[in-house]
């Protein structure tokens, strides 16, 4: 139908014109999948960067700001010394408040860098997985290039959290402050898989632990493993174990076995698909390893 003309022909405003009931559904899908995508727009390192400022706020610049007021706004003459103590007390509790909320604020940020990393590491692992003839595949002979790319990953995140964590790092010691904020949108199960400190370590061994749990669900979901499926997916947990492991053991040992314990489900999931579970020969396994770091592979 012929959309309504006001006077003299002209359009009517805006706020007053019918929406065409006629659109297209697909038009319309594609409209919201742009508005969804545009308010997804997310840059972790941005968010890395802000949790690296929240974190100097924290550690400096609450307590450089009090200096200044102080300087500014020095204690009356005369005062009675219990209004200085009142004072006193109400300042201090202050700063702890705006300490309290800024590291609040770098654990948020810090965790959305992580929950991102995770999420494009875990996207690559299940596409490759999904895509993958597990039934028909052939004996291993090498590491699949799947493996390389998730530890290139793993060390890209390493990286950045070391050059934009460093100040959080030497801050908080060995001795980790506790704070309030806890990642309200997982489950109290799943506190394994987001940062519960803004360092270095946490938020590596966190991204490792969400980027396994996701490969060890996809291999849970596929159907059937051939001996040679089932034997590739042990020889890429083998590459990837002591690595991955030593990012957990960063944080704790408690943090290492969980590591190793999702790597040891990944081979479990296989091998409960897999008609013919034989593990491969650990010499075998050695000896491509051991040809792999030669070619200067891992």
């Amino acid at each position: 139908a012929a959309a309504a003309k006001g006077p003299g022909g002209a359009p009517p405003p805006k706020a007053l014109r019918a929406e065409r009931d006629d659109a297209s559904p697909l038009a319309a899908s594609t409209q919201r999948k742009k508005r969804d995508e545009e308010e997804r727009i997310f840059d972790p390192l941005f968010a890395l960067t802000c949790a690296s400022f929240a974190a100097f706020v924290r550690d400096e610049g609450v307590a450089l700001i009090a200096a200044q007021l102080d300087r500014c706004f020095p204690p009356r003459q005369g005062s009675k010394s219990e209004n200085l103590a009142t004072e006193e007390n109400l300042a201090s509790s202050s700063l702890s408040a705006f300490k309290r909320r800024a590291q609040e604020a770098c654990l948020f940020l810090v965790s959305s860098y992580a929950r991102a990393k995770s999420d494009s590491i875990a996207a690559m692992l299940r596409r490759t997985t999904n895509s993958t003839d597990w039934s028909g595949m052939k004996e291993p002979r090498d590491v699949r290039e799947i493996a390389d790319a998730t530890l290139q990953e793993i060390q890209k995140v390493d990286a950045e959290a070391a050059a934009f964590l460093s100040t959080a790092v030497q801050s908080e010691g060995k001795e980790k402050e506790t704070v309030s904020f806890e990642d309200t949108t997982v489950s109290r199960g799943r506190r394994y898989y987001v940062p519960s400190h803004a360092t270095r370590s946490e938020v590596t061994a966190s991204v490792v632990r969400f980027s396994l749990r996701a490969f060890a669900e996809t291999l849970c979901a596929t159907r059937r493993f051939s001996r040679g499926g089932f034997r590739q997916v042990e020889l890429d947990v083998a590459f990837l174990t002591p690595k991955l492991v030593a990012f957990g053991g960063s944080v704790s040992g408690t943090d290492a076995e969980f590591v190793d314990d999702l790597l040891k489900q990944c081979v479990a999931a296989a091998a409960a698909r897999c008609l013919d579970p034989a593990p491969l020969d650990p010499a075998i396994v050695a000896r491509i390893l051991d040809a792999k770091q030669s070619r200067g592979g891992g």
